[in-house]
């Protein structure tokens, strides 16, 4: 059986197109200006007259054209090369990729000759879909096909020596074979990085340079291995002790992250200033265009020594910081209610540092006020998905919510808010079947309700790791913490047992159940119940 995720996982099945022989065109038919195709009794809002600069060759010159001549060929489009084109035009539409005026038909162009060079190799239609689903995936289709699928187009082919007086007798048959075995490569390089999978990618290896970013501090970013060189950028030069550090005068070559990059790009230079920018931007502050006159905190690299961050500034003492901001005069911090209303300008410019800080695959949005704000996001290449707030969907949100909640299946940030609202909202019935959240009067579920919008949309992606068992007390703490991070941060990979325990009293658990066991489940670890975790079978 083949399921549905298997078909999206397995590579589209390759037919080079067939050499097909010259047709004469008659009196009413004309040459697809894409594929080649003989069409008949074409249609007149498809057909045009298109300038051909042709090289010397006898079927020119018998029509009275030359060499430096511009001949006009009247071509037009078949009925699937049309059909094409408007997809074509909806990708860009639906992704907003012709967002700057005047660009709208050269973005159509593009995406339609990187969709031409998948129709080349007979992958059309709907199995072209798994390649459109984001903006980023359409600008990777059209960075790896549009040039070939330029190629490979009858107008092309006329410019190179074809006879105007004639039309493939097949889709594409007029594509030199060796061009065809070109555009096949390419396809086959594309896929291969479009199958890659976002993993955390440290900074690349250079002698000496530390292997984190040398303002944050955060050792990986979570991008596709492909796109790691990429996305780190080139080394910079700095003096740590221009960045909070003590005075050395020896420099330090090392790596940014993106989000700090475009900090540096917008002060200028790596110093003080773009420090208190980033750490500013970090933490969600407006100064207002002023400058605040004592450092905020130090950059990673500043500090001699240190370890990488799991998260960006991890290293800051951030409430310390914030204090001292809120006794600034002008200092301001966005998402702060002024007035009773909400500045979703400030809202959208967090959204898309949030995104792009931790590598936001999806973003889940309620269409409520919102509309403008994903439009922008959509042209900054953020993947978004509404969640449709239905009589469905919400009773989806409230049950999975719940039922997360009920399994300990979710671990919920330390936030007196969120501790708040998840106190005061109750689930109520709406119809036969149907329950969703309910708050009191007065009181706000908009943090729980963004949990809800995750966990739903978590539990519709299938887990695509492979399965296993694991004996987790024949694996130390510390080798846990040091596969999943540094110090006490990396132990927010470990199971539930160390995670929420981590103590002797859980060892001791572990192992009073192990002693329950049969030598094969022990071998295997199989069903190792811990109390107070999820596979504790007395758990309440």
């Amino acid at each position: 059986m083949t399921t549905t995720l298997d078909r999206r996982n397995k590579a589209p099945r390759i037919r080079l197109p067939r050499d097909g022989s010259a047709a004469e065109l008659g009196a009413d038919a004309l040459a697809c200006r894409s594929c080649g195709n003989r069409v008949e009794h074409p249609h007149p809002a498809r057909t045009e007259a298109l300038p051909v600069w042709p090289r010397v060759s006898p079927a020119f010159d018998a029509m009275g054209g030359g060499a430096r001549v511009a001949m006009e060929v009247a071509l037009t489009r078949c009925e699937k090369c049309d059909a094409r084109r408007d997809r074509a035009r909806a990708l860009v539409l639906v992704h907003g990729l012709g967002s700057i005026p005047g660009t709208g038909e050269i973005e159509v162009e593009r995406v339609d000759a990187a969709l031409a060079g998948l129709d080349v190799l007979g992958i059309e239609g709907d199995d072209t879909a798994r390649f459109t689903r984001s903006p980023s995936d359409v600008r990777s289709l059209v960075e790896a096909m549009a040039p070939c699928g330029a190629s490979c187009s009858w107008s092309l082919h006329l410019g190179t020596g074809g006879d105007p007086r004639t039309a493939s007798a097949t889709r594409w048959g007029a594509v030199p074979a060796d061009l065809a075995r070109d555009t096949a490569d390419a396809f086959q390089v594309f896929w291969r990085y479009s199958m890659e999978t976002e993993t955390p990618c440290a900074p690349p290896e250079l002698d000496g340079a530390p292997r984190a970013c040398l303002l944050c501090g955060v050792g990986t970013l979570r991008v596709k291995p492909s796109d790691a060189v990429k996305a780190w950028g080139s080394p910079v030069r700095v003096v740590p002790g221009e960045l909070g550090g003590q005075p050395r005068p020896e420099p330090v070559f090392g790596y940014v992250c993106p989000t700090d990059r475009r900090v540096v790009a917008e002060v200028g230079a790596v110093g003080h200033p773009a420090v208190e920018r980033a750490i500013l931007a970090h933490l969600g502050w407006s100064l207002n265009g002023r400058t605040y006159v004592e450092p905020l905190g130090q950059a990673w690299v500043a500090l001699r020594g240190a370890e990488p961050n799991a998260l960006p500034w991890q290293h800051l003492r951030r409430g310390r910081i914030e204090a001292r901001l809120a006794r600034t005069v002008g200092a301001h911090k966005p998402g702060k209610v002024l007035g009773g209303r909400v500045d979703l300008t400030e809202v959208e410019a967090a959204v898309l540092r949030l995104c792009r800080e931790y590598g936001v695959a999806r973003l889940r949005f309620d269409r409520m006020q919102a509309e403008q704000m994903v439009g922008n996001l959509t042209r900054e290449g953020v993947r978004v998905r509404e969640f449709v707030f239905s009589a469905a969907g919400a009773s989806k949100l409230a049950r999975g919510l719940f039922v997360a909640l009920r399994d300990r299946a979710v671990e919920l940030p330390d936030d007196d808010e969120l501790r708040s609202e998840a106190q005061t909202v109750r689930m109520i019935e709406t119809g036969p079947g149907l329950v969703k959240m309910s708050n009191p009067a007065g009181t706000h579920d908009d943090v729980l309700t963004a949990v809800g919008m995750v966990v739903a949309d978590l539990t519709e992606q299938p887990d695509l790791s492979g399965g296993g068992v694991s004996d987790p007390s024949r694996v130390s703490i510390a080798a846990r913490a040091r596969a999943s991070g540094v110090g006490p941060v990396g132990q927010r990979l470990l199971s539930p047992a160390y995670a929420l325990g981590g103590s002797r009293g859980t060892l001791a658990a572990i192992a009073q159940a192990q002693r329950g066991q049969t030598p094969a489940q022990r071998a295997h670890g199989i069903g190792l119940p811990v109390e107070g975790t999820a596979n504790d079978p007395n758990r309440r």
